[in-house]
């Protein structure tokens, strides 16, 4: 695994196929080049799990401890959600 800052709350990690699970459960990798997935950072990760079920968007969460809409929610691509 690789990650490359490029900013204060910017980076992009590089993620062998092998160790996506790792990251992303139950996720594949896509057709290359291309991004597995991605974060968005919030305020309240409990209201933001909140809002995403009463939508009814499937949430699960990563080994990580933080949640994360599938990519088959989430038009191919799956999103994370970390708490500032």
């Amino acid at each position: 695994m690789r990650v490359f800052t490029l900013g204060e709350h910017v980076r992009v990690t590089i993620v062998p196929e092998c160790c996506l699970c790792d990251i992303l459960p139950g996720e594949l990798a896509p057709p290359l080049p291309g991004f597995a997935g991605f974060s968005v950072a919030v305020r309240d990760i409990v209201e933001t799990r909140s809002y995403l079920n009463e939508r009814g968007v499937p949430v699960v969460e990563t080994p990580a401890g933080e949640i994360m809409v599938p990519s088959i929610a989430g038009l191919g691509t799956a999103i994370i959600f970390r708490q500032l």
